[in-house]
């Protein structure tokens, strides 16, 4: 079977974690059931550790810096300095894998965005700008999701994907007869909003808020809570629940994944790794 989230691609990772430890940690060395080395960059020391058998398999810490690791996805992105998205393409590339559905996707053509005419930065004193405000949302927020205005009514956001413009939405701060004035691009490709803002504040989340507007998304975003939102509404369907992986190729995942404790020393000086499980 195919992974299709994190933790199952960490799984197939614990299989091998030695070979990974290896891999990713090159001049480290086995020390009974855990790997050794210096630092995030490998080399013979014995700051960093990571379980390589048992319950907490996976499981890591470099004791130097704090940093603490839930399992090999946690260690393969801080040692190759990337992103989840992108550590889950290595990871099944090193493993000889696809990830479950990135290879049988239909292609479909869409078009890119024009560039969007009359568009500059929200103006301070502007309807915009105070709309957003009147909403709740901070001046850092919407730097962090690059909101900006259109002929001093109409707020555009985004839809920005491995730094790919995909879609721009706009809405209208006014709403006559309680009507929202909404569109985006013709023929853009359907895409979460908010990838940008996430992979720059929460860039190795393993879970998202999936919400039905760019302002709810934003919302959570500056009260710490890592959000996308879906591009046309939440519509009349049913509410359902279920795990997800966030793909190589972007997609979002809420899966349960295993966190590291913080690295402490036990009551003989030690270095101690602890897990616990969170959901």
């Amino acid at each position: 079977m195919l992974p299709s989230s994190p933790s199952q691609l960490a799984a197939l990772l614990t299989e091998r974690a030695a070979t990974v430890c290896e891999h990713l940690l090159p001049g480290g060395r086995i020390v009974g059931k855990e790997y050794h080395a210096a630092d995030s960059g490998g080399g013979s020391g014995h700051s960093l550790k990571v379980v390589l058998e048992g319950d907490k398999a996976g499981v890591g810490a470099d004791f130097a810096t704090g940093e603490t690791f839930g399992d090999l996805l946690d260690v393969w992105c801080l040692c190759r300095g990337v992103g989840l998205g992108q550590a889950m393409a290595e990871a099944s590339s090193f493993l000889g894998i696809a990830i479950d559905g990135s290879k049988s996707r239909p292609e479909k053509a869409y078009q890119r965005p024009q560039r969007p005419v009359a568009v500059k930065r929200l103006s301070e004193d502007g309807k915009v700008l105070a709309y957003l405000k009147g909403r709740g949302l901070t001046e850092q927020a919407l730097d962090d999701f690059r909101v900006s205005e259109q002929d001093g009514e109409w707020i555009v956001f985004p839809y920005l994907r491995d730094g790919i413009h995909v879609n721009t939405k706009y809405l209208h701060v006014e709403r006559p007869d309680g009507k929202k004035q909404v569109r985006q691009e013709k023929g853009a490709e359907p895409c979460l909003f908010g990838w940008h803002a996430l992979e720059k504040r929460f860039p190795t989340t393993r879970f998202v808020c999936l919400t039905e507007g760019e302002i709810d998304c934003a919302t959570l975003h500056q009260c710490g809570i890592p959000a996308l939102s879906v591009p046309n509404g939440g519509g009349g369907g049913r509410l359902s629940t279920r795990p997800a992986g966030r793909t190589s190729t972007g997609r979002a995942s809420a899966s349960p994944r295993r966190r590291a404790s913080p690295a402490k020393k036990d009551s003989s000086g030690s270095n101690e790794l602890r897990s616990s499980s969170s959901t």
